[in-house]
């Protein structure tokens, strides 16, 4: 019987770990993503959490960059260098300590590698080209200091009950289904910022959304609009 043969690795091709590439890498990652952000095809968002992240779509843009990168990084690992390294230092952009801000966004895993005066340095790098919006910057430190609940969205659709079991026939009952969506940023667990080989991991997946639904008549919209203008006057 002939010995069964293996499969040789590769052990010269490393995996690829954001946060760990040469100062030229990135520097190479922030012009393009300064540029794409000029261009109107990335944004900048806040999520449930409070961090701040670069919202793209990579269809749209790789094209766009493959030759900027060709040689240099694959399509994948640039990704993974935005929705996790870039992303992280967004995030500690919002601290008044930057240093805290990075050991609470970077993985420790990357910082047992990698100084943090490098991430320093990096932050810095981004902030000298990538300008986060003051109200961007507002409403992630609303977010990851609020101790309560924070509105995620608003549903809401007009119906009319004609039939009741225990009344019966109604007389054309008209009213609206108003559904509010909410978040607990505070418990929420926040994703996680590890990505390598072009993969991001996020846990837990919530698969139920939070959300109250009230049914309303005219007159609670009505109250409803009153007090929420009463509100708006307030800020």
């Amino acid at each position: 019987m002939s010995p069964k043969k293996t499969k040789k690795t590769d052990k010269s091709k490393k995996l690829f770990r954001p946060g760990t590439e040469e100062r030229k890498i990135f520097s190479l990652v922030l012009s393009i993503i300064s540029k794409l952000l000029d261009e109107k095809k990335v944004g900048i968002d806040v999520d449930f959490s409070g961090d701040l992240e670069f919202s793209l779509e990579p269809s749209k843009i790789k094209d766009r960059v493959s030759d900027e990168i060709k040689g240099k990084l694959s399509f994948e690992d640039f990704m993974s260098t935005i929705s996790t390294e870039f992303d992280s230092l967004l995030t500690a952009s919002v601290y008044s300590d930057k240093a805290k801000g990075i050991e609470n966004n970077i993985p420790s895993t990357i910082l047992k590698d990698v100084v943090i005066d490098e991430f320093l340095w990096r932050l810095e790098e981004i902030e000298k080209v990538i300008n986060v919006p003051k109200a961007l910057k507002q409403e992630s430190t609303f977010k990851k200091t609020t101790k309560g609940l924070t509105l995620k969205e608003i549903k809401w659709e007009t119906n009319n009950k004609t039939f009741d079991e225990e009344l019966g026939q109604l007389d054309n009952c008209k009213y609206v289904t108003l559904s509010i969506m909410y978040s607990q940023p505070g418990i929420e667990a926040r994703r996680a910022k590890m990505s390598f080989g072009g993969i991001s991991i996020q846990l837990p997946t919530v698969t139920e959304p939070n959300q109250i639904t009230l049914e309303l008549q005219k007159k609670d919209v009505t109250k409803l609009i009153d007090n929420l203008k009463q509100i708006l006057d307030t800020f």
